[in-house]
Parts: C-alpha cells; structure tokens; sequence
C-alpha cells in the first residue's frame, strides 16, 4: 500500500478471518465498513474486526450484516421480550444495522429499533412503527392479547421461541392497525377472527432494546460458551496425562520387580514399531 497510487478514499480493503487482528491500514476519515457475523463468531472476533477501522466515532463508519439464521439464533439465545428487529417472520436476505461510535451506537437501518434515551424519568422513549407481515407459514401468533379496540390492544404475553419473541417483539407493544384498519374500527369478536387470518398485515408500535446490544450480548455468549469448551478440553487432556504417567509408573514398578525386568524396561520407552507386513 505504501506504493499505491490510489487515494485512501478509492480504496476497498477486505479483511479475512485471520488478517481481522494485527492488521492496521489506513482508510479515509469518511470510509465506511461492512462487519460479517456468523453462526460461530465470538464478541472477540467482533471486536477485532470492527476496529481495523481506527476512526470509529470520527467520521467512520461501521454496518453489521446478520443473515436471517444468525439474527434468529441471536433472539432464540437472547430471549428477554425486550427488542429486535423490525422484519417479519419470512423475510430473506441479510439484515444490517450501522452505528458511527463504539461507545454510544445509533441504529439506522430498517432492520434495527434503537431506544432513544429520555429526557426526563418521566418521559417514555420515543416508539417506533413496525408494518409486519404473517403468511401461512406462521399459523399461531403465540401471544396472548390484553386490552380492548375501543382503548388500546397490546401483546400481555409472549411465549419463548414465539413469531414474536424471534423478530423481537415485546410485551406492551401496542397493536395499532390490522390489514390496514385501525383497531378502534373492530368489536372484540371481529379483532379475534381477524388476528386468525393469514396473510395477516399488523402494525405495531414498539420500542425496545437495540438489535446491536443483543447481537453483543449474543457474541459474548457465544465466546464465554467457546472458552468453557477449551475449558473442559484443557482439564480431559490433563487427567487422561496424569492417568498415563500413573499407568506407566505401575507398569515400570512391576517390571522392576522381576529379575529379567532391567532388560524389559528400555522397551516400554521407546516408540512401537511398525510390524513388516507380508507382501
């Protein structure tokens, strides 16, 4: 790079796996990244990735893309009815979410709902509208319903690995419009029989925890699940060390026990070899 006549800002630089710890290139003060996470990344090796990008919080800026499987697993393994995604349950393709500072990340995308923080105790944090789509596919809510359509229709309850808790619905969140009618417009019995039907359009306003915070509380599960695995592994290859030492001292006692066991012993030490085989 020392010898490239291209301008930091008409560069593209990509990173694989291993070059994402100890490389330090430069790029513009306006670049932009793209991080890939993956079923198998730990917090570290999110870490190192994002920070090839020096300038973080300076005018740099950085987009984590999920796939569908991975913003799946993180809402399954991070269950606190407490934010998400504003995809529905049959999306396809990547989902991403940007953010320009490491201390204080700012969701952009339309994947993502960011909490804003109040300005006062008293003040609730701004909500944010979500138009979903259910098909076919997903013939059961798993929500329990609270409240009336002439005051205000919320999710009371939402059971774990539900259509709701996986895109990151909430309890509270508030059920505003069916296939495009306000919910004011229904009887009790019509809102029933609608919530039924599929393809089903709901809108919802909602609020809850960042996606970035869960896909960091998901990373460092995962990495803390990595380390107890080497963990174990490390402690199984010390006992069975010891229980070979242990062996090889019985075996070196019983033969120094017999008359003939000084001329025995040498062969225990030394590599077996390999029988001839006949051709």
């Amino acid at each position: 790079l020392a010898h490239c006549a291209l301008p930091p800002e008409k560069r593209f630089v990509f990173y694989d796996q291993i070059h994402t710890t100890g490389i330090d290139i430069r790029h513009a003060h306006v670049a932009r990244a793209a991080l890939t996470i993956g079923k198998d990344s730990t917090f570290r090796d999110y870490a190192q990735g994002a920070y090839r990008m020096r300038g973080i919080g300076r005018g740099q800026r950085l987009k984590v893309l999920l796939t569908p499987e991975v913003l799946t697993r993180v809402r399954l393994d991070v269950p606190d009815n407490s934010g998400g995604s504003g995809t529905g349950g049959g999306a396809s393709g990547a989902v991403g979410t940007s953010f320009s500072s490491a201390d204080s990340p700012t969701a952009k995308s339309e994947g993502s709902r960011s909490r804003p923080a109040a300005s006062s105790e008293d003040e609730e944090p701004a909500r944010k509208t979500l138009d979903l789509v259910l098909g076919q596919e997903i013939p059961d809510l798993g929500a329990e319903i609270g409240g009336s359509p002439s005051s205000t229709v919320r999710f009371k309850k939402l059971a774990k690995g539900s259509w709701g808790i996986r895109i990151g619905l909430c309890v509270n969140d508030q059920i505003l419009a069916l296939n495009g009618t306000e919910v004011s417009s229904f009887t009790n019995e019509a809102l029933l029989a609608t919530l039924r039907q599929r393809p089903l359009r709901l809108r919802v306003s909602s609020y809850g925890r960042p996606l970035l915070e869960s896909l960091c509380a998901w990373l460092l599960l995962r990495q803390a699940q990595t380390e107890n695995i080497q963990m174990q592994l490390l402690r199984r290859q010390s006992i069975e060390h010891e229980a070979r030492r242990c062996a090889f001292e019985v075996l070196e006692q019983k033969f120094y026990s017999r008359k003939d066991g000084m001329a025995d012993l040498p062969r225990l030490q030394q590599p077996m070899q390999r029988l001839p085989t006949s051709p």
